[in-house]
Formats: C-alpha cells, sequence, structure tokens
C-alpha cells in the first residue's frame, strides 16, 4: 500500500469521524420515516432495522477497494436500513413506496435476485442506495441530512435466515465454500427459494378466501365451515343483532377487538364446545340468551365492585359466556375450576367466578 493512499485511508475515516453523529441521527430518523411509509401503505412486515457502519469495518471497506473512494460522501453503505417482508411479492411493494419516497441511485443500487446467474450459489435480496427527495429535503427536521446516501436493503424472512446463516458460517460467495458442500448448499438456496413462492401461493389462496366469504349472503354463513374468517363475518352479520340487545340493556361500552387473536380464540371455544355449523350455534345462543345475559351481567356487577369500572363488551362475548355455561352444565364447579386453574386469577375470584356462573346458569 502505497503512504498516498495510508494518507488518503486516514482522511476518509477522520472525516467519517467528525460526521459519525450526524450518521447516528440521519439512520435513526430515515428508519423511523422507512417504517412509517411502509405500514401507512398497508405492507405487513416482519421487522425493521438500522446500523451505521463501525469505524474498523469502514477502515476494511476502503482498504479493499483503494482506487474507487476519494472521500467519505463516495461510500454509500455508512448509514444502512434493512426492511424484512413475510412474501417475496411484498419486496415489490416496499421498493416501490421507497422508489415513490426517496432519489434511488440506479447506478449503485442491484437487485440481486435479478442478477442471480441459474447455477450461481446464493439466496439474495433487493439493494438500494437512496438519499432524500428534493421535497424532503427542504423541510427543517432533514436538513442536516441532505445529500447523505444510504443503503437499503429488502429482503423476505427466509432470504434474512439463509443470510444469517451464511454470515455465521463465513462464506460470502460461491468460490469461499469447500466444493464437497457446494451442492448442499445450492440444494438448500432452492428448497428456500420454492418455499418462498409457496407462501406466496399461500398468501394468495387466503386472500382469495377471504374475499370469497365475504361475498356470500348472510343466510349461506349458517352451513359454512367455522374458521377465523367465516367467524369474523358471522360476528358482524349474524350475531350482531343478538349481541345489540344485551349490550344495550346491561349499558356496556362497545371494546373493539384483534381478530387475528381474540376471533381465533371464539373458534376454539365453538369447536369445543362440539358445533358444526353457525347456524346451530346462532340458534343456541337465542335459546340461553337470558342465561347468557345474566352471567355477564353476574361478572359486570363483579367488575364494578372491584374495580367501579363496568365491563368493557367484545364482539362474540355471548361465545365466550355460552362456552363457561355448557362446561358448568357437562361438569359443575369442578369443571369451572380446572377451567380457570392455568390462569392469573387467585382462587378467592374462581370462587366468585363459581358463584356467578352457578347463579347465571341455575336461572
Amino acid at each position: 500500500m502505497s503512504p498516498f493512499f495510508g494518507l488518503l485511508n486516514m482522511t476518509i475515516v477522520d472525516e467519517y469521524l467528525s460526521k459519525k453523529p450526524v450518521y447516528e441521527r440521519c439512520a435513526e430518523k430515515m428508519h423511523s420515516l422507512v417504517k412509517e411509509l411502509v405500514y401507512s401503505h398497508g405492507i405487513s412486515i416482519h421487522n425493521t432495522s438500522y446500523r451505521v457502519k463501525s469505524e474498523k469495518s469502514l477502515s476494511g471497506k476502503i482498504l479493499t477497494k483503494q482506487d474507487k473512494y476519494k472521500n467519505v460522501e463516495d461510500i454509500t453503505d455508512i448509514v444502512g436500513l434493512r426492511v424484512i417482508t413475510y412474501y417475496e411479492s411484498d419486496v415489490d411493494s416496499v421498493a416501490k413506496v421507497i422508489e415513490d419516497n426517496f432519489n434511488v441511485d440506479l447506478d449503485n443500487s442491484i437487485d440481486k435476485r435479478k442478477a442471480h446467474e441459474p447455477d450461481r450459489f446464493g439466496y439474495l435480496s433487493l439493494h438500494y442506495v437512496i438519499s432524500l427527495s428534493a421535497d424532503r429535503a427542504q423541510l427543517a427536521e432533514y436538513k442536516d441530512f441532505v445529500g447523505i446516501r444510504f443503503e437499503l436493503q429488502i429482503r423476505t424472512l427466509l432470504q434474512h435466515v439463509w443470510a444469517e446463516i451464511e454470515h455465521d458460517l463465513g462464506y460470502k460467495s460461491d468460490y469461499e465454500i469447500p466444493r464437497q458442500f457446494r451442492r448442499k448448499f445450492s440444494r438448500i438456496a432452492s428448497i428456500l427459494e420454492d418455499v418462498d413462492e409457496s407462501f406466496v401461493l399461500l398468501k394468495n389462496g387466503v386472500n382469495s378466501y377471504r374475499d370469497s366469504i365475504r361475498m356470500k349472503d348472510s343466510e349461506l354463513l349458517d352451513n359454512i365451515p367455522i374458521d377465523n374468517e367465516s367467524m369474523q363475518l358471522f360476528l358482524e352479520k349474524k350475531l350482531l343483532e343478538v349481541e345489540k340487545e344485551i349490550v344495550n340493556e346491561l349499558g356496556l361500552s362497545i371494546d373493539k377487538h384483534e381478530p387475528s387473536e381474540y376471533v381465533g380464540l371464539l373458534v376454539s371455544k365453538v369447536i369445543h364446545m362440539g358445533f358444526q355449523n353457525f347456524g346451530d350455534l346462532l340458534a343456541d345462543v337465542v335459546i340461553n340468551k337470558k342465561r347468557v345475559l345474566r352471567l355477564i351481567k353476574g361478572f359486570d356487577e363483579w367488575n364494578l365492585a372491584r374495580s367501579n369500572k363496568k365491563l368493557n363488551w367484545n364482539d362474540g362475548a355471548s361465545i365466550q359466556a355460552l362456552h363457561l355455561l355448557k362446561i358448568y352444565d357437562s361438569d359443575g364447579e369442578s369443571g369451572i375450576g380446572e377451567y380457570y386453574m392455568e390462569s392469573h386469577w387467585s382462587e378467592e375470584d374462581v370462587v366468585d367466578f363459581k358463584e356467578i356462573i352457578s347463579v347465571a346458569a341455575a336461572g
């Protein structure tokens, strides 16, 4: 290495160190901006992250490419962001959001998915070099970051798993891999690519099923299979009117649920009760409406006495009440005790619950 390059190296590193606080603020700010933009477009992602290249890593990069870097602005990945999607199709969706909101340096960006030769080892992602758009560059909150280029990696969760394992093993390219392991590596990469594609097909299938369910007339819900998608529609189109009467009579306030978690809980309770279709379920809720109302009223009074607050009503709470009544009808107070045994409720609370349920069930 020439004495001149040694001096150049120190100059670039010194310049980097003087600007490092700006790079760190830039990384944090751009990470927040990218995440906000992605979520605002309704794209479901697994994770986002950011980092600022360390002094050691920067020095090593400069040493390996002596003729390329003349100053710190030539280095485009001092600030690095990463977006990890669940599905391969969402990589392009995130890319479109980035293209619409940042300046993309196409000369230094690379879609390694397209650059990937059929016979070449690897499982790769999309790398963009970007900077602030002209509109955002004029905003005061971004003024310190004008002119800074940074790298954004967009990859699927499976691509990320591959990259992390590849990094852990210490191999960055196919020629570094011992010959006897290359075929195995290539097979694994091929399998992961197939799985990524299969997940996209699965997602599209689920979305098509969801759309077809939501187009059904409410009367046709009675005999369709019980699952999360059909349960959500049942709550909205069939059970709502029955539950409105209970809510109004008890003067409860509505508390909207998280469908992915709460609806799945309701499905498990319905299956546990032995219902095969929504028609039978709705009929049983109506038959037991007075008992359901007494049970919920009992819990509301108990909660009011303990916390001076009325219960919030979740759509489908009548299903949970019916489930408790079915347990009591089948196994009495001992069944209720077993049901609450693994929960966080105290023994004193469980005693209260047994009494509330027994009174409502007997009514």
